[in-house]
């Protein structure tokens, strides 16, 4: 059985993003499902958000939001 349950390399999204010249949330958009805590309308806009960090950026907030995850009490 197939499952879209796989998950891909940053790098790979972006290849697959500029191959269709799609940005990543259009690619993406329905499979992501707003958390129970935040209103669809905001969590699509964090979404478009992420898509206009340039790389640096991307990897600056990943390393952010580990370090909250990590630390959490």
């Amino acid at each position: 059985m197939f499952s879209a349950k796989r998950f891909t390399s940053i790098p790979t999204l972006i290849y697959l993003c500029n191959a269709l010249k799609v940005t990543p949330s259009e690619l993406l958009i329905s499979y992501l499902d707003a958390p129970d805590n935040i209103e669809p309308s905001k969590y699509q806009k964090i979404v478009a958000s992420l898509n206009e960090l340039h790389p640096n950026e991307f990897n600056l907030l990943q390393s952010i939001m580990d370090a909250i995850i990590k630390n959490r009490i």
